[in-house]
C-alpha cells in the first residue's frame, strides 16, 4: 500500500506540531529552573537517574566470575597437566568456557583478568605456593635491577 508523499508529509508534520505543543505544555508544568542547572533539585534528580540506570547491572556477576577465575589460576599447575583433547590442556579449555559465559551475560574476561592481577599485586589474592614462588622472584629482581624493566 502506497501512500502518497504529500500525504505522508503532512502527516508526520502533524505529528510533530501535535508532539512539540505537549512537550511546550510538559516544560511549562515543570518548574522553570533549567535542569542542566547546577542545583541540589538537578543534582537529586541525576542521582534518582543513575541509581535507575544501574538497576541492570550486576557487580555481584563479576565477582562469581572472579571466583572461577580465582580457583582456576590456583589450580593452574595441576590443569595445565592434563589434556582434554584438540591440542588444549583443562586450563585452556576451562578459561575458554569462562569466556564464553562471560560474553554471553555482556562481561569482559580482560577486565576481570585486570582485576584480579590488580588483587594478586595488592597482596588480597594469592595463587597459591606458585604464586608465592614468583612474587618472590619479582622482589628479587626489582630489588637487583637483575633484567627487570621495572627494577631499572
Amino acid at each position: 500500500m502506497n501512500i502518497p508523499l504529500e500525504v505522508a508529509n503532512r502527516e508526520f508534520q502533524e505529528k510533530r506540531a501535535k508532539r512539540k505543543k505537549e512537550l511546550e505544555e510538559m516544560n511549562k508544568k515543570k518548574d522553570s529552573v533549567d535542569p542542566r542547572a547546577n542545583t541540589k533539585e538537578s543534582k537529586a534528580r541525576t542521582a534518582k537517574l543513575n541509581k535507575e540506570g544501574r538497576k541492570g547491572f550486576k557487580p555481584n556477576a563479576m565477582g562469581k566470575y572472579g571466583d572461577q577465575l580465582k580457583t582456576l589460576l590456583k589450580n593452574k599447575e595441576r590443569l595445565v597437566a592434563s589434556e582434554v583433547g584438540d591440542g588444549l590442556n583443562k586450563y585452556q579449555f576451562q578459561i575458554q568456557k569462562l569466556k564464553e559465559r562471560m560474553k554471553a551475560d555482556g562481561f569482559k574476561f580482560k577486565t576481570l583478568l585486570n582485576d584480579v592481577k590488580k588483587q594478586e599485586r595488592e597482596g588480597k589474592f594469592d595463587r597459591g605456593e606458585e604464586g608465592k614462588a614468583k612474587n618472590k622472584l619479582r622482589a628479587k629482581m626489582q630489588s637487583e635491577k637483575v633484567g627487570g624493566s621495572r627494577g631499572r
